[in-house]
C-alpha cells in the first residue's frame, strides 16, 4: 500500500511537471509578462522600493486627484519586492517566473485537496481535468493576486479539512491580504460548513482570530475601492464591468466555456456520490454565483476547483463499479470532454492574451517615447475607460500620469485608428500606437460625436 500510494503521488507530480513544461513550450509568450493588470502591480511595488513604504500611494491615474487609492491588499506586492530583492531583479523577470510556477503550484494544491477529500486517484483524475479546462490554465498563468489565490484556495480548505486550526487560519490571513472579495466568499464558505457539519471539532475562534490581521487589510481594501472616483469618471457612459450589454455578453461566454463541466458535474449529483467533506466544495461553488452575476468573465476559472472535483468524482465511480455500460459512459464522458476543450476556448478575454505579449514592440516603443521626450510634469490622456489597459504601461513604462478627463492633458496616447478629432495633432506613430499634441485649434479636448470602442 505504501508503495502505491508514492508511486500514485509521483505520477502526478510527473504529470504536472510535465503540463507545465509543455505549457511554455507551446505558449512561448508566457515568458513575457501577460494581460494589463501585471503592469500596474509591478508599478506599485516600484513605487514602495521608490518610497521606502509597505503601502504604496498610488495618484497616478485621473490626475491630479488619482483613481485608484488601494485597490488591492498589499501582499501580492510585497512578495514582487521580496522576490526582486528590493528591486535589484526586473521586475518584470519576477513576473514572468510568477506566471510560470503559479500553474503548477494550483494543479498540485488541487491534487492536495481532493486526494484527501477522496482518493489519490481522484486526485490525478482532477487535474487531468483542470488542464484540458482553457479558463484555470489562462489564469493560473499570470502573475496577477487572482492567479495565487488558486493555489492558496484549495491549499485552504485543505488544512481546515485537515482540522489544523493554525495553520487554515494563517492561510486564510494570507489570502485575504491578497486579493478582494474572493478571499472573503472562502471565509464565509469555511463558516458555513463549519456552522453545519464540524461545531465540536474545530476550533473556529482560534482560527478567526489567526485570520484577524487579512480581514484588515481585506477592509482597507473594500473601502479604497468603494471611494474610486475611477468608477464615478468612467460608468457615464463606458462602464464595460457592469453595463448590462457587456455583462450579458460575459455571462454567455463563461457558461458556454464551462458548460460541459457543469453538465458533467449535474450528471455527478445524479449519482450521489457526495459526502460531508466534499459538500465544503458545493458551499463555495454556491458562493461562485455571485462572481458569475458580477464578474462573470472570472467565474470559469473559479469554477475549476469544484467542478473538476465533481467530474473527477463521476469518473472514478464509474471506474470503480464497473458497470456492465461502464465503457458506454465512459465514451460519452470522453466525447464531451474533447468538446470541452475547444468550449473552453470560448472564454473571454484572455485566449488572445496568450497569442501576443502584453505589450508589443512598437508599444514599447511609443512608450519609452513618451519617456524619453515628454516632461515628466506632463498628464497622458487617455480614451475613456483605458486607464486599466494604456493607463497602466504608461505609468509602468513611460513614468507618466494618465487621466480619462478632458481638458487636463496637453498630450494624448491612443491604440485606436479613429483620428481623434482637428483639436489634436499627431506627434509620433507606432503601428496602432498614436501620441498627438493638442493642436491650437481647439481646447475642448476629445470629440464627443467620436464613439470608441472598449474591448
Amino acid at each position: 500500500m505504501v508503495f502505491i500510494r508514492i508511486k500514485t503521488n509521483w505520477l502526478a507530480y510527473g504529470y504536472v511537471f510535465f503540463v507545465s513544461i509543455a505549457s511554455v513550450a507551446l505558449f512561448p509568450v508566457i515568458q513575457e509578462p501577460l494581460d494589463n493588470d501585471v503592469f500596474y502591480h509591478m508599478a506599485v511595488a516600484r513605487e514602495m522600493v521608490e518610497q521606502n513604504n509597505f503601502i504604496a500611494k498610488e495618484r497616478w491615474f485621473e490626475s491630479p486627484g488619482g483613481l485608484l487609492q488601494f485597490k488591492y491588499p498589499p501582499l501580492f506586492h510585497w512578495l514582487l519586492v521580496l522576490f526582486s530583492l528590493g528591486g535589484a531583479i526586473d521586475f518584470e523577470i519576477i513576473a514572468v517566473a510568477f506566471q510560470i510556477v503559479f500553474y503548477p503550484f494550483a494543479l498540485i494544491s488541487s491534487y492536495l485537496l481532493v486526494s484527501h477529500i477522496k482518493d489519490k486517484g481522484t486526485g490525478f483524475i482532477a487535474i487531468i481535468l483542470l488542464t484540458l479546462y482553457f479558463p484555470f490554465f489562462g489564469r493560473t498563468h499570470m502573475a496577477i493576486p487572482e492567479a495565487l489565490q488558486h493555489s492558496l484556495i484549495p491549499l485552504t480548505f485543505l488544512f481546515y479539512l485537515k482540522h489544523k486550526e493554525k495553520v487554515a487560519g494563517v492561510m486564510m490571513s494570507i489570502m485575504l491580504a491578497n486579493h478582494l472579495f474572493d478571499a472573503v466568499f472562502v471565509l464565509l464558505t469555511i463558516l458555513g460548513h463549519w456552522f453545519f457539519y464540524r461545531r465540536g471539532t474545530f476550533g473556529i475562534l482560534f482560527f478567526l482570530l489567526l485570520s484577524l490581521p487579512g480581514m484588515v487589510f481585506q477592509v482597507y481594501g473594500i473601502c479604497g475601492i468603494l471611494n474610486l472616483n475611477s468608477v464615478r469618471n468612467a460608468s457615464n457612459s463606458y462602464d464595460f464591468a457592469i453595463s448590462v450589454s457587456s455583462n450579458y455578453y460575459r455571462m454567455f461566454l463563461a457558461l458556454t466555456s464551462s458548460s460541459i463541466m457543469l453538465i458533467l458535474s449535474i450528471w455527478a449529483f445524479r449519482k450521489n456520490i457526495l459526502y460531508e467533506d466534499s459538500l465544503l466544495l458545493v458551499i463555495w461553488f454556491l458562493f461562485l454565483v455571485l462572481i458569475f452575476l458580477k464578474l462573470p468573465n472570472r467565474f470559469p476559472a473559479y469554477a475549476a476547483l469544484p467542478l473538476g472535483f465533481f467530474v473527477a468524482m463521476l469518473i472514478k465511480n464509474i471506474l470503480d463499479k464497473r458497470s456492465p455500460s461502464y465503457e458506454y459512459h465512459l465514451s460519452i464522458i470522453a466525447g464531451l470532454l474533447i468538446a470541452n476543450i475547444f468550449l473552453s476556448y470560448q472564454w473571454f478575454p484572455h485566449v488572445y492574451d496568450f497569442y501576443k505579449p502584453g505589450v508589443d514592440k512598437n508599444e514599447k516603443e511609443a512608450l519609452l517615447w513618451i519617456k524619453d521626450n515628454l516632461p515628466r510634469e506632463e498628464v497622458i490622456q487617455v480614451n475613456p475607460g483605458r486607464s486599466f489597459y494604456e493607463g497602466y504601461r504608461i505609468v509602468y513604462f513611460a513614468r507618466h500620469n494618465t487621466t480619462e478627463s478632458k481638458n487636463k492633458a496637453k498630450y494624448l496616447y491612443t491604440v485606436f485608428s479613429n483620428e481623434p478629432s482637428d483639436k489634436w495633432c499627431i506627434l509620433k506613430t507606432y503601428g496602432l500606437y498614436k501620441i498627438y499634441i493638442r493642436s491650437s485649434k481647439g481646447t475642448t479636448g476629445w470629440d464627443d460625436n467620436l464613439a470608441y470602442p472598449i474591448w
